[in-house]
């Protein structure tokens, strides 16, 4: 996604215990890239069904994850204002 002043990527990557988590790293013109983040805070849970949009402050990330004390079938949204 792109805000007009960089570029955001973000994807799904295996913690290394069979979870998957929302990483993401931010790309600014001249400054180069600044790291990964991981995005989703629940270490328990995998998150599936990113989407990224860029907005005038920054980005917005939304994603599923399983409700934590309950079914994993059923996904709950999530999302986070970045940068």
């Amino acid at each position: 996604a792109s805000n007009g002043d960089g570029f955001l990527v973000a994807w799904q990557q295996d913690d290394g215990t069979g979870l998957f988590d929302i990483v993401s790293n931010r790309f600014v013109p001249g400054s180069g890239w600044a790291g990964e983040t991981i995005l989703d805070e629940d270490s328990n849970n995998s998150a599936f069904d990113l989407t990224l949009t860029g907005t005038v402050d920054g980005y917005l990330g939304t994603w599923t994850q399983p409700e934590p004390t309950g079914d994993p079938a059923v996904r709950f949204p999530w999302s986070k204002i970045l940068f």
